[in-house]
């Protein structure tokens, strides 16, 4: 074997493969058989596998296995490189290997590449001559560090197998108790067929306190079992087969003393020239039975702990299978407590992405977390059959042991449904919000609108209707359908009053809820009831509708679910919101609508005021003029009477002009054309033309003004805005008052400020100043006459001018600012 570190002579040396011959039968033969052996030398060392094999010239027999594979267990035989014990029988000494990845020799040993066996410690297993003719060995699949202890251990366990017979078995039938069974620290009893004691150590007796005499040929279960313990032991051992390791069950045994202990039998069948024997190995539980307790009250709080969570967590074991779900889990996919699977693949079919696109089983975060990977805020959707759609999110984390070594893993899941449906129905309202701003009509993108809230919702049916008040009908403003479902038939071109869902919201005026169709008792007619089974029939289930208001109930929007909805006061929020968007839609449509008919109005108006009274006065103020011209002809009383006439027919042009002009500058049929005019210039033509009736009105001017100051503005138009306000502070300042005109400059920016000490305004009315008609009631309870029109065309053309005007209330008196752009915003000439 050239490349192995073994030797072929020693193999083959014709006196070792004779002993090895006969070793088989006698260790086929014996009570304590080497899987039991095997078993004790792994729990010894603490280790996952141990083996007993004797070492043939050209291959392996596995004497005794423990924690092996499956196959391996059946077969029991092996390559001479399925394992290292070649190498112990080889050197005849113990083979102490800790990492065999730093052992380039073993390298092409299957046990390495194979069977992943990461450490070995192995001892030779001797005849009576002293030839090596196989090993007691145990293993590792990860690299340790071996003991002296662990090499100690191991050679004590070999020394009680050997030396091996020469042909004799190792439990010779004139006695009862060989010594080497009374070497072991464990319990071991070996029994017949039937459970009749053959084998009782010292061990057995400390533990229960029957001696030897007492316990041979006595029935085991009349000794220390209750009556069927036995066959059931016999028959579970027997049900594993050869293939498993040492069948190994718990029940409680009757001590000598009349009281009982909680014990561990390990069973294992062993074929003798006498028939069928078994040996039992017997462990002290009571320990194990106590921590299982506490371990299973542990378990118990842990999982009311775990169900008392609105947190949903989720749990498998190394092999994916599930161990854990909580409450909050179970109705998440709608299971049973009796019915929780162990296989994850069951509750496959409820795993979506975000999207509603399926979510294979390894994507999922426990079997991404049982891979390896920690998972954080990964979105899942959890959608059983028939039920809705829960959204959560995921966090998943591996377990691992002291190893490091990936044992499980574990998720918790966050229901955020209401928090996703609330940002979704924020998106849908900006939606809606966007449509109608764009719209002419809600009709136009009534099957938009539809569309948004059912792709919001996730539901597959939406319908909006709206009322036309002429008729008093709903009529259909659009609805969407989702594709693939089924709803031919169900939508009807006329909605009764009070018949149905959508005709009680109309009657009513109130939201409403049907959680589940079939179960329904809102509808009593037989038309709604046929509706009603239809819906039904095609996987509608639950339906929510909600009025629209524009102060009264102009329409509904009903929506459609196939899945069985309960979160009913979220959802009418979330669509009466909806709903107000339209409403509010509606009014602004019905304002603007209005607005359009008053500006109509108005320029009929003053269509009205220019050819329908302008005309007349003229001819008035012309006949007048005649008469006035001939005065010396006519007597005192009808020249007075004549100049009334004139008085009057000119004030009323004036306010005919002032009307035209107003509306003509509101209307843009006048433009405004700035030029640099200096403002300085035309504050003193102002000034100057206004000097004589501030003198009459007893009113003192005082002006404050630079030399020169050029800005952009209509010099035609400044001055009439400034003859205005002038004129006002003078008019209503009488009797010894005073008004001042100021002119600065800011950045950019001219002030014009004009402060009187007149009568002021009521604060009550001081809103209403630079409305049209508008005069305080102060004003109007004096002599002072006026149309409350200067102020109304004041500001008109300062806001042509892209300025403003405010006023300021004193006491006395008023302030007047007017802020102007030295120069004209980019393109407003």
């Amino acid at each position: 074997m050239v490349g192995f570190p073994v030797e072929d002579q020693v193999l083959t040396d014709p006196r070792r493969v004779a002993a090895v011959r006969r070793t088989e039968l006698a260790l086929a033969a014996r009570l304590v058989s080497a899987d039991a052996a095997a078993h004790l030398a792994a729990r010894a060392l603490d280790t996952p596998a141990a083996l007993v094999s004797l070492v043939r010239a050209d291959d392996i027999h596995l004497a005794g296995l423990f924690g092996a594979p499956a196959a391996l267990m059946d077969a029991r035989e092996l390559p001479l490189t399925g394992s290292l014990c070649p190498v112990v029988v080889t050197s005849g000494r113990p083979l102490i290997v800790g990492d065999t990845s730093t052992h380039p020799e073993y390298a092409a040993f299957d046990a390495v590449t194979r069977y992943q066996v990461g450490a070995y410690l192995g001892v030779p297993l001797r005849d009576a001559a002293g030839q090596a003719l196989g090993a007691v060995a145990v293993f590792d699949t990860r690299a340790r560090q071996w003991t002296d202890d662990d090499l100690l251990s191991l050679i004590h366990l070999t020394e009680l197998i050997g030396p091996l017979p020469q042909g004799d078995p190792f439990l010779d039938e004139r006695s009862s108790t060989p010594a080497a069974l009374d070497t072991l620290g464990e319990v071991l009893i070996g029994v017949d067929d039937a459970g009749v004691v053959l084998a009782w150590n010292t061990a057995a007796q400390r533990m229960f306190g029957f001696t030897p005499h007492e316990a041979l040929h006595q029935p085991i279960e009349r000794l220390l079992f209750t009556d069927g313990a036995w066959p059931r032991l016999r028959a579970a051992a027997r049900d594993t087969g050869n293939s498993a390791p040492l069948h190994r069950q718990r029940l409680r045994a009757r001590r000598r003393d009349g009281g009982t202990v909680a014990v561990k039998v390990s069973t294992s069948p062993v074929d003798t020239p006498t028939g069928r024997h078994w040996a039992l190995i017997v462990f002290d539980a009571t320990e194990h039975a106590q921590l299982d307790q506490r371990a299973e009250r542990q378990s118990a709080f842990l999982h009311t702990v775990l169900d008392t969570l609105d947190t949903a967590v989720i749990a498998c074991d190394a092999d994916g299978q599930l161990v854990l779900l909580n409450q909050a889990m179970r109705q998440a996919h709608g299971v049973s407590h009796d019915a929780v699977p162990a296989d994850p693949r069951q509750l496959e079919t409820h795993l979506l992405y975000p999207d509603g696109t399926p979510l294979p089983l390894p994507d999922t975060p426990l079997l991404r977390a049982l891979a390896g990977h920690r998972v954080r805020d990964a979105d899942v959707v959890i959608r059983p059959a028939g039920t809705r759609a829960r959204r959560f999110v995921a966090n998943a984390t591996p377990i691992r042991d002291q190893h490091g070594t990936v044992i499980g893993a574990a998720a918790a899941l966050h229901d955020v449904t209401a928090q996703r449906r609330t940002e979704c129905f924020r998106e849908c309202e900006l939606q809606v919000a966007t449509l109608l701003a764009g719209a002419d009509s809600v009709q136009n993108v009534g099957e938009r609108i539809t569309e948004t809230v059912a792709r919001t919702l996730r539901w597959p049916h939406v319908e909006l209707w709206l009322l036309d008040p002429v008729t008093d009908t709903l009529n259909d403003a659009g609805h969407w359908t989702a594709p693939g479902a089924h709803v031919a038939g169900l939508i009807t071109d006329t909605i009764t009053k009070g018949i149905g869902i959508t005709g009680t919201v109309w009657a009513g005026g109130q939201p409403m809820w049907v959680p589940d169709l079939a179960a329904t008792d809102h509808l009593t007619t037989a038309d709604a009831v046929a509706v009603t089974h239809a819906c039904t029939r095609t996987g509608l289930r639950t339906v929510v509708a909600v009025p629209i208001h524009d102060g009264t109930l102009i329409g509904v929007l009903t929506c459609f679910a196939d899945t069985r909805e309960y979160d009913q006061d979220e959802l009418i929020d979330h669509l009466a919101r909806i709903a107000e968007h339209i409403g509010r839609f509606v009014t602004r449509r019905h304002a603007a609508n209005l607005g359009t008919q008053l500006d109509r109005t108005r320029e009929d108006f003053i269509a009205l005021v220019g050819h329908e009274l302008r005309t007349p006065l003229t001819s008035i103020a012309a006949n007048t003029q005649l008469l006035l011209d001939d005065a010396e002809t006519l007597g005192p009383d009808v020249a007075q009477m004549v100049a009334t006439i004139d008085r009057n027919t000119t004030s009323l042009t004036a306010i005919v002009d002032a009307l035209l002009d107003l509306a003509a500058l509101q209307s843009a049929h006048i433009s405004i054309h700035p030029r640099p005019t200096d403002v300085v210039t035309v504050l003193h033509d102002c000034l100057t033309d206004i000097g004589a009736a501030a003198h009459a009105n007893h009113v003192t001017l005082t002006a404050d003004l630079p030399n020169e100051l050029i800005i952009d503005v209509d010099p035609q138009r400044f001055r009439q805005a400034c003859d205005n306000v002038l004129s006002n502070a003078v008019k209503y300042s009488p009797g010894g008052g005073a008004v001042t005109v100021h002119l600065t400059t800011e950045p950019d920016v001219a002030v014009l400020t004009v402060t009187d000490t007149g009568i002021g305004i009521p604060p009550e009315q001081r809103t209403q100043l630079f409305r049209r008609f508008f005069r305080a009631s102060n004003a109007r309870h004096t002599t002072i006459g006026g149309a409350g029109l200067g102020l109304v065309i004041t500001r008109t053309i300062v806001e042509a001018h892209h300025g403003t005007i405010t006023a300021t209330h004193r006491h006395p008196g008023t302030e007047i600012t007017v802020r102007l752009p030295r120069r004209p915003p980019d393109g407003s000439r």
